[in-house]
């Protein structure tokens, strides 16, 4: 297992809506709970795993329906207490490896604390964070050992260690991302478009570490009056508080503040100072 720097591989790869979002997945799911997903027959196959915690997305290239209900069983034994959307679809022309490179490949999932995984034709792709290094290398190197002669498998695992917890990582995280400032309209709590896609971004993090509480709190520079200050900084939290919430975020999971001038970031002499003390900050609790 290869040594990764945790912000790289945190920012650039796993909290992030981009990599772990299951927007293709999540419809009905049939009695033996899964579904059929919107693939060929004939496409090429494919696996897909996401797992977070609280939650397990699956969808992929079946052999039968005897290897669904293996995986089931396999999903009910080690993530009894994840909420589960599964799409699996038969297909033809299926390598002899396929059923039992599959449910290994979740077996191995099950050793994160949260992962994104895929198989195809190509190989195998893990990127995940583990409090259990031990658990999981022994299962890599089962899935190795059991996967076709020469199948690539590649993986990007970060280790959770006493300096810190999944909270902290999804905190470190949100804090990379909402890097780049939330941007208003002039004296006005109208967001700006340029503001949408980090939103977007904060959007997917919300859902990542959703067992978090995702405060907003508006703040503004010393200029002008202050009761006018603490307005404008709590309507500009609550609109952004009111895009996520419109494109599913739930409300209970936001708390929304203005502060006005109070706490101010840097000095409100300068411009240059005045602009930094206008923002938005976003605090994972």
């Amino acid at each position: 297992m290869r040594n990764h720097k945790p912000q790289t591989l945190l920012v650039a790869t796993l909290l992030t809506s981009g990599v772990l979002a299951s927007a293709t997945v999540g419809h009905g799911t049939n009695d033996q709970g899964f579904s059929a997903a919107d693939r060929s027959a004939l496409d090429d196959p494919a696996f897909q795993v996401w797992y977070r915690p609280g939650r397990l997305s699956i969808e992929g290239s079946s052999t039968s329906p005897g290897h669904e209900d293996g995986l089931q069983q396999l999903v009910d034994y080690q993530f009894g207490r994840a909420d589960v959307e599964s799409r699996m679809s038969a297909a033809v022309l299926m390598p002899d490896y396929w059923e039992t490179a599959s449910m290994l490949l979740l077996h191995t999932v099950a050793a994160t604390d949260a992962a994104r995984a895929e198989m195809t034709d190509a190989g195998i792709d893990i990127v995940g964070v583990t409090s259990d290094p031990h658990m999981l290398r022994t299962r890599l190197k089962f899935l190795r050992e059991n996967v076709a002669p020469g199948m690539q498998i590649r993986e990007e695992i970060m280790v959770l260690g006493t300096s810190g917890s999944l909270g902290a990582l999804c905190q470190r995280n949100l804090t990379s991302v909402a890097a780049q400032p939330v941007a208003f309209h002039q004296s006005s709590a109208e967001l700006r478009t340029s503001s949408f896609a980090i939103l977007d971004r904060i959007i997917g993090l919300t859902r990542d570490c959703r067992d978090r509480k995702l405060a907003i709190t508006g703040h503004t520079d010393m200029s002008g009056n202050e009761a006018r200050n603490r307005q404008l900084s709590l309507a500009r939290a609550q609109s952004v508080a009111d895009y996520l919430v419109r494109n599913g975020v739930p409300a209970s999971q936001l708390i929304v503040a203005g502060v006005g001038s109070s706490d101010p970031a840097a000095d409100n002499a300068t411009a240059y100072g005045r602009g930094l003390n206008r923002r938005i900050e976003f605090e994972l609790r």
